[in-house]
């Protein structure tokens, strides 16, 4: 039988009193457990609970009946963001229509503005750029302040179709990072 290498889960973790503030913790005293067997916690870092956070909108065609629900999740972020936190916002047709609509803020009106802005247009869906693109513009915003969190939340139907960049390339760049993607 083939022995299995480990596997690497990596998490993020909130702790907060009975007050909802947050906790500070260390890591001998939090344990994880899998199927009731502890499992070694090998990486434990400690970050802000600031969230640095990408909208990226899939506006091609395949999205026209999902658009007007779709516009209505991120309300559910922005309600919950912290007056630090901050997002900037992607839509994205196909490779040559990549575009940040609106920069780095924690105004949420402008948040609020600008996902009800978004239209849909034709053409083929760049999925994978707009990812890239992204994650590019955070680990750009990270490498100036690696003490908070940052993720791309990615509203699509995921149906790849003219990206300039591959998924090896994708995964390349987010290698070594803290950087998740949320679809």
């Amino acid at each position: 039988q083939k022995e299995q290498s480990p596997v690497e889960v990596k998490a993020n973790v909130l702790v907060r009193d009975l007050s909802g503030n947050p906790v500070d913790i260390k890591a001998q005293e939090l344990k994880i457990y899998e199927d009731d067997v502890e499992q070694k916690i090998t990486y434990f870092a400690k970050k802000e609970p600031i969230l640095n956070l990408g909208f990226v909108f899939d506006n091609t065609g395949s999205m026209r009946t999902n658009l007007d629900k779709i516009i209505k999740i991120p309300s559910i972020f922005t309600d919950n963001l912290n007056d630090k936190d901050e997002v900037f916002i992607v839509r994205f047709v196909d490779s040559d229509k990549v575009e940040v609509i609106q920069d780095w803020t924690s105004d949420k009106g402008f948040l609020i503005e600008s996902i009800e802005n978004l239209y849909v247009e034709g053409g083929q869906s760049a999925v994978l750029d707009a990812i890239y693109l992204s994650a590019e513009k955070i680990l750009e915003f990270e490498r100036k302040d690696k003490s908070k969190r940052y993720a791309i939340i990615l509203f699509s139907d995921a149906e790849e179709r003219d990206s300039y960049y591959n998924l090896k390339e994708v995964k390349k760049l987010f290698a070594g990072t803290d950087l998740q993607i949320f679809i």
